[in-house]
């Protein structure tokens, strides 16, 4: 495969060998500035997995929770991830609640095992907890038991919450060609900083919209500290059904399969000439087909992201 075409660059990430490709395309071309990118971000995610890892190594072992980590294989994308390996069920409790006081909150959803998550400045972490049969239940039952403060969603949520890294928003604002006289809004907006940072980058009026009460009182605050808090609301809604009229940028990012879903009823209500942009790590099943689509690359973090115009 070619591997200078935009579409052997998304293969290379969807498939987890972006780096190997990377070296590949150095080879071919040593100044070719998307290989020395992508190899430069690769080396920085490695660089903090590791660190976080170390991080909840040492705190296990401080705290006395049985728990081992390690930096997974498919870690090299946008999210972070990390698996946790319990040594019994009666550490469990310990380990939620541990990660609960370093900031992380989780969720169980019908989509696999149960799991958690963080998203803090320009890095998003997701700690995947591996164990025996039963798990998904008791953790949760021993992990409120212990009064942490873990975050759940319940079943008519679109997707748990993952926060788009910082550092890629500006890859997102040039792909999606957001200036100054563009309505944008994020769909399923988390913490707000999506929203937040468009507007400060771009002075866009922007919109976020969530349905968990919790994520919105968090995002609330974020954008009463921030300096463009007259360009950004965020509104208590359900993103499958929010009202698209006026709005000229609508921004998605959940789970491929979930928001694979999502596209054609966006793209649908959506006015003439507006834009529509998702990213993503894995590959999504396209009803429609993107009008562009790309790999985007920060410093620690990588995605693709998919274009609809009108």
């Amino acid at each position: 495969m070619n591997m200078l075409t935009e579409e052997s660059r998304i293969a290379a990430v969807h498939e987890r060998r972006l780096r190997s490709a990377a070296q590949a395309w150095w080879l071919e071309q040593p100044d070719d500035e998307f290989a020395q990118a992508a190899l430069r971000t690769c080396d920085a995610i490695d660089s903090e997995l590791a660190d976080e890892v170390e991080r909840l190594a040492a705190e296990a072992k401080r705290l006395g929770v049985g728990v081992g980590f390690e930096a997974s294989a498919k870690a090299v994308s946008q999210t972070m991830l990390i698996v946790a390996r319990p040594a019994d069920d009666a550490a469990m409790g310990p380990l939620a609640e541990m990660l609960a006081d370093l900031d992380y909150h989780g969720w169980e959803t019908a989509m696999g095992p149960a799991r958690v998550f963080t998203s803090t400045g320009d890095s998003t972490f997701m700690i995947d907890v591996e164990s025996a049969g039963g798990f998904r239940s008791q953790v949760w039952r021993l992990a409120e038991a212990a009064k942490t403060r873990l975050d759940r969603s319940g079943n008519d949520s679109i997707g748990p919450y993952l926060g788009t890294p910082t550092s890629l928003i500006p890859a997102l604002v040039e792909f999606a060609g957001i200036t100054d006289t563009d309505t944008m809004v994020d769909l399923g907006c988390g913490d707000a900083r999506l929203a937040v940072e468009v507007a400060r980058q771009t002075g866009a009026t922007t919109i976020g919209v969530e349905n968990d009460p919790a994520l919105v009182a968090r995002a609330k605050r974020k954008i009463h500290r921030s300096d463009v808090a007259d360009r950004v609301k965020v509104e208590l809604a359900d993103a499958t059904s929010y009202d698209l009229r006026g709005i000229t940028v609508v921004m998605l990012f959940l789970p491929a399969p979930i928001a694979a879903a999502q596209v054609p009823g966006i793209r649908k209500k959506m006015d003439p000439g507006a834009r529509l942009v998702a990213h993503e790590q894995a590959p999504i099943e396209h009803q429609l087909p993107p009008t562009e689509s790309k790999v985007l690359l920060a410093r620690n973090a990588i995605t693709v992201g998919h274009l609809w115009s009108s």
